[in-house]
């Protein structure tokens, strides 16, 4: 059966089910991209979204319910229980902002191809002239999250403590990598950040 995207709601729902189910193109086909910089957005936001899933899973399987915060997605799979509640405001008549109880954010969707979809710019967070920016930073979480649920499958951590202690630093050292400022360092000049466990690295 294709998936529904026929209304704002049956797209935020067949999105949903495609966050609980990993499947990465099937989320990545629930965003609007008008154009290939929107696209690669798109799938860099599907990897960090379906990494996640596979962090609180690994969690899950490791330290039971003690791992609940861990992995919990951007789009919570838990809140598909409540769209039934969502309200959705018509903006224009291809775009509307839906609502979900409980959620600090609404979800902006527009119609594309006959199919509503979440725009992903919004989504991300991104302004058009800050896409491609956006789009490394998000594939450099991915690629942090991804690694973490790797760890902790591996029996790195003894604690959920522990474990996400080790992943809120990987993602903050992914965050001081991106936005730190470029500087031209000498052949000569001690590179001191080295002695610190390689900053940027997981």
């Amino acid at each position: 059966m294709p998936p529904d995207r026929s209304t704002p709601k049956a797209a935020a729902v067949t999105l949903f089910k495609a966050i609980t189910a990993g499947d990465r193109e099937a989320v990545a086909a629930g965003f609007f991209a008008g154009n290939d910089e929107q696209r690669a957005l798109a799938a860099a936001m599907a990897d960090v979204i379906v990494s996640g899933k596979k962090l609180g899973d690994a969690a899950k399987q490791k330290f039971g319910d003690a791992a609940d915060p861990i992995g919990r997605g951007m789009l919570d799979p838990d809140d598909l229980s409540k769209l039934e509640d969502a309200t959705v405001v018509e903006t224009s008549p291809d775009a509307v902002v839906l609502t979900v109880p409980d959620q600090p954010r609404p979800m902006s969707f527009r119609r594309q191809g006959g199919e509503w979809k979440l725009v992903v710019t919004d989504f991300g967070g991104a302004a058009q002239q800050n896409i491609v920016k956006q789009t490394r930073l998000v594939r450099a979480m991915a690629d942090a999250i991804e690694a973490a649920a790797a760890e902790i499958a591996a029996n790195k951590y003894k604690t959920p403590e522990e474990a996400t202690f080790a992943i809120q630093q990987s993602l903050h050292q992914v965050m001081l990598s991106f936005y730190r400022p470029s500087t031209t360092r000498s052949a000569t000049q001690p590179t001191t950040m080295q002695s610190g466990g390689g900053a940027g690295k997981m």
